[in-house]
């Protein structure tokens, strides 16, 4: 499905898929694992990060994007008229992001914001994994590679720090810390209730933990999954079945 890979500028490549959909990626990571990923977001079974009737992006949302990564979800996003505030920690990666979403940061519709998010301000290493940086993550033990120091801010600060007037949707797939990002957004469920699109399937109890997060935050959430995954966590725990996205709505 990757139609073509051109070297753009000096630490970039520009690469282009259907549907005249490009990205910027930088040239010290591999980029063959973004097949899947657009498979996942522009594929024929739908966007993973939607439930059809009951979690959808619609025209003048505003969506998180947490863990924007290349940016092929804030692309489908504002495809479908959402603006989109776009989280990316790596600073290489975030770099491409901004050049990949240009145009609509021009146009006011996207932001890109280079920091973790987080259950409290601070500072995190970020684990970077240099076959697949779209798992780079803060857990431990769960990619082997080198380090970054990043800032680290909370959902609600960074919804204040931007001072937006709605949130719509908030999409979060975070490598395992997505626990930690919900409990930073008690403020942002209070005012917003937004929807939830949260990947499910990172650490073995993530189904039950972030349930109950989601759920004791806002009493009215509906919750439901659309499919699952075989999960193996390289010796640590048996193969078992995981949600891929869990699903949250009001």
């Amino acid at each position: 499905m990757l139609l073509q890979v051109k070297d753009a500028e000096e630490e970039l490549l520009k690469l282009y898929y259907p549907n005249g959909i490009t990205i910027y990626w930088p040239k010290i990571y591999k980029y063959e694992f973004l097949n899947l990923v657009y498979e996942e977001v522009f594929g024929s079974k739908g966007c993973i990060y939607e439930f059809p009737g009951k979690v959808d992006i619609s025209p003048g949302d505003v969506v998180i994007d947490g863990g924007a990564c290349e940016g092929l979800f804030s692309l489908y996003c504002l495809s479908k008229g959402a603006s989109v505030i776009s989280i990316e920690p790596n600073p290489v990666v975030a770099n491409a992001l901004k050049r990949t979403l240009e145009p609509w940061i021009e146009k006011g519709k996207a932001i890109v914001v280079e920091r973790l998010l987080g259950s409290k301000a601070g500072e995190m290493d970020l684990i970077v994994d240099p076959t697949n940086a779209g798992s780079s993550s803060i857990v431990d033990g769960w990619v082997t590679g080198s380090s970054v120091k990043v800032p680290v801010i909370t959902l609600d600060q960074l919804i204040k720090e931007l001072n937006l007037s709605r949130v719509d949707f908030a999409k979060l797939d975070v490598e395992g810390a997505e626990r930690e990002v919900v409990k930073g957004a008690r403020a942002t469920i209070d005012e917003f209730q937004p929807k939830w699109a949260v990947a499910g399937y990172h650490l073995p109890d993530d189904y039950y933990v972030l349930i109950k997060l989601l759920k004791n935050m806002y009493h009215y959430y509906k919750v439901d999954l659309r499919e699952t995954v075989l999960r193996y966590d390289k010796g640590k725990t048996p193969p078992f079945v995981r949600p891929l996205v869990i699903f949250a709505w009001k």
